[in-house]
């Protein structure tokens, strides 16, 4: 498995999702509330849903990397990063640019129906 530099990996990670989340203001912040609840036309998720499956994972994963950050950080032995296979493997199939298929959202953080 490749091994990354932790510092310049994380910080390079840190602005894709700053980039990430400017785009998400710009584009929905003023989008009405029929358009951001209005199902895909290809009978996916709507934006709304999408969303709220993005705040799901995240309200479970950011504590959880925070603590391995800090941890890290304390120690001053986590100087590199190297994921396990599967890591990879998961990252490569569900790249939206590249990726090869999508798979199906565990039951917890698959967003309701009908958002109120």
């Amino acid at each position: 498995m490749k091994s990354f530099d932790k510092i310049p990996w994380l910080a390079s990670l840190e602005m894709q999702t700053e980039e990430s989340i400017r785009d998400a203001v710009r584009i929905f912040q003023n989008m009405n509330e029929d358009a951001l609840k209005r199902p895909s036309l290809t009978g996916g998720w709507s934006i709304a849903q999408c969303l709220a499956h993005l705040n799901s994972y995240g309200q479970y994963y950011l504590p959880r990397l925070q603590e391995v950050l800090e941890k890290g950080t304390q120690s001053g032995t986590y100087q590199t990063y190297t994921s396990s296979w599967i890591g990879w493997y998961l990252i490569r199939i569900t790249d939206p640019e590249s990726g090869q298929r999508k798979l199906k959202a565990v039951k917890r953080h698959q967003p309701v129906d009908a958002l109120p």
